[in-house]
């Protein structure tokens, strides 16, 4: 959750209103007894947004949940007015798989909790889009991701 760029929230909040969370077990989130997967975490958004006694809302999903962002859309269009995906992939059977390089790098944050910023974004972003953006840094996490946790998370993606 606090990865997300205060900049870009800030931006987004003068005509929106803007709500972040994380999914279970991560940061201050409990794990539950239900099992991690893309379509529990749609239902924990579904049950989120019915707690809050939200009808419908603009989703912005980022890799994985780009991924819950889409399952969100497909089993429950009604709450959705625009779907708006960044680091997406439809998974499936026409899916194009990561670059190796790709699948290594993230792997090697995920299971090893190396950082290396730069190359984090040089996966993350477009190259020419980062050529041009030389300022930008990934912030850095507070939250509390166990490596299960991150492990379980990334193992959805696969």
């Amino acid at each position: 959750m606090d990865t997300w760029q205060s900049s870009l929230l800030r931006d987004l909040s003068r005509n929106h209103t803007v709500i972040v969370f994380d999914n279970r077990g991560v940061g201050n989130t409990t794990i539950g007894i239900k099992s991690f997967s893309i379509q529990q975490f749609a239902n924990d958004t579904i049950g989120l947004l019915d707690a809050l006694k939200i009808q419908k809302v603009d989703v912005l999903g980022f890799s994985m949940g780009s991924f819950i962002a889409q399952e969100v859309t497909l089993f429950h269009p009604e709450k959705i007015n625009r779907l708006i995906l960044y680091g997406a992939s439809c998974g499936g059977r026409e899916n194009v798989p990561q670059a190796t390089q790709v699948v290594k790098i993230l792997s090697d944050l995920v299971n090893n909790r190396t950082e290396d910023p730069e190359k984090i974004v040089s996966v993350t972003f477009p190259l020419e889009w980062v050529k041009s953006h030389s300022n930008v840094t990934l912030p850095k996490s507070r939250e509390i991701v166990t490596s299960n946790i991150l492990r379980e998370q990334f193992n959805l993606n696969e």
